[in-house]
């Protein structure tokens, strides 16, 4: 279930790799494209550096449903202002959420996995959650082109409902859907965070004998 939702994490990342320069080229230049990227990637080197001085604390399955709530909401807080600053700012917390994610997430698999087995099973589990990008790149371009974006045109299906509340135009079909994929991934969180077998998951061998 852990790998599942790895993978479907990894989707909708790859979503947002695929897709916010060309959202945020609808705003600004490719200067400010640049700055933008730098400061909000820079969101996972402050939390990767929290956790690495601080720890994550023991229970790993309440803070990973946490963390990817957390994600879930700034990514769709990322789609819902069509303004560089907010989206930096959303950007910034989405990606220091993720290393809470990722770090509870391979935590949780690791230390379940016999010792003699872990590059085996990791590297299983490295393919089967990469294939979430694969899809995310391969459907991205379409999804925003051939789908979401005419929705939010100036005289698109939605332009009188969701386009009141985050604009029309180019760039918000995309807005759109970075609104949508946040919810999906904090409804996922909430779900998961309520799965008894996630719940119970115990730290194993590895750290046990650390």
């Amino acid at each position: 279930m852990l790998v599942l939702l790895m993978s479907v994490v990894c989707f909708y990342i790859g979503l947002l790799q695929s897709l916010f320069s060309p959202m945020m080229l609808t705003l600004t230049d490719s200067k400010v494209l640049g700055i933008s990227l730098s400061l909000a990637a820079s969101g996972m080197l402050a939390s990767s550096l929290f956790i690495g001085l601080k720890g994550l604390g023991n229970n790993k399955p309440k803070i990973l449903s946490f963390s990817l709530a957390l994600a879930g909401l700034f990514y769709a807080l990322m789609g819902t202002f069509p303004a560089v600053v907010p989206i930096v700012v959303f950007g910034f917390l989405f990606f220091a959420a993720l290393p809470f994610v990722n770090t509870s997430l391979e935590v949780l698999i690791r230390t379940n996995i016999d010792n003699g087995k872990q590059g085996r099973v990791w590297s299983m589990v490295s393919a089967i959650s990469q294939v979430g990008l694969l899809l995310a790149f391969g459907s991205a371009g379409f999804l925003a082109d051939h789908f979401f974006s005419p929705l939010l045109a100036q005289h698109g299906a939605l332009a009188d409902t969701v386009g009141q509340l985050i604009g029309t135009g180019v760039g918000r079909g995309i807005g759109f859907l970075f609104m949508l994929s946040g919810v999906i991934v904090f409804v996922l969180a909430i779900v998961s965070g309520r799965v008894q077998k996630i719940r119970e998951l115990k730290l194993g061998t590895v750290e046990e004998k650390a």
